[in-house]
């Protein structure tokens, strides 16, 4: 199989003071002979890497940091 394309998550993690982005990229494979005889379910990839929320950048880290500070 060869690698047809790739899908990409990323994530952002709040350091205090930095903020970083995490990168998760699956590669996509195909087989040649099956896409040159048309044969369907030629394609595989990885399953993803769970979220925190479906379709969200925000992981773990941004949920533990206080919103507002209390006198």
């Amino acid at each position: 199989m060869h690698v047809m394309g790739e899908d990409v998550r990323e994530e952002l993690e709040l350091i205090p003071a930095h903020v970083q982005v995490t990168r998760y990229i699956r590669e996509k494979y195909g087989c040649r002979c099956c896409e040159q005889h048309g044969t369907l379910g030629s394609m595989k990839v990885a399953p993803p890497v769970p979220a925190l929320f479906a379709k969200s950048y925000a992981t773990p880290s941004l949920g533990k940091r206080p919103t507002r500070d209390v006198a």
